[in-house]
């Protein structure tokens, strides 16, 4: 469980295409992404490279070392509103925010009362992608679950 006296890292990412709008320098204020993380390498290679959000080459610049809670703060800074750079939501901790998704059920993964009812319908007819059943045409192993997809198919071992 992660605690506000955890060490995280404040991060900035960004491309080369401040350079086409004419700016001198990449502006941390206006530019890029600026996210919070305990694990900057993780998140960076498994996060954000794997994201078609964020273009291929950026950059990642850690920006100070600080306290959870302190890193937030200095997110919240950089980030005050929404749609700023490549973040879609204002900087700080998301908790409150998926709080609030999980509330009003429209949370992807949780969700309220409404999302909950859906899942036991397709858990119940079993169209639920836990329950669907994969076959590699590489390799012809079979397994149920998403996370089958990201070591078959394209990615199988039996392709290299």
């Amino acid at each position: 469980m992660e605690s506000s006296d955890d060490i995280a890292v404040v991060y900035w990412l960004h491309d080369d295409s401040w350079i086409d709008q004419g700016e001198l320098v990449p502006n941390v204020h206006e530019d890029g992404w600026v996210g919070v993380t305990s694990r900057p390498y993780w998140r960076v290679m498994n996060k954000h490279r794997r994201n078609a959000r964020f273009p291929t080459g950026f950059t990642f610049e850690p920006l100070l070392i600080g306290t959870r809670d302190y890193c937030y703060e200095v997110e919240k800074r950089l980030r005050p509103h929404s749609g700023i750079g490549w973040n879609v939501h204002p900087g700080g901790d998301r908790a409150d925010a998926q709080h609030k998704r999980v509330e009003e059920g429209k949370h992807n993964l949780l969700g309220g009362e409404q999302q909950r009812e859906v899942n036991i319908k397709r858990l119940a007819n079993g169209s639920h992608h836990f329950l669907t059943t994969y076959v590699c045409p590489h390799c012809d192993r079979t397994a149920k679950g998403p996370s089958f997809k990201r070591h078959h198919f394209d990615n199988c071992k039996s392709l290299s």
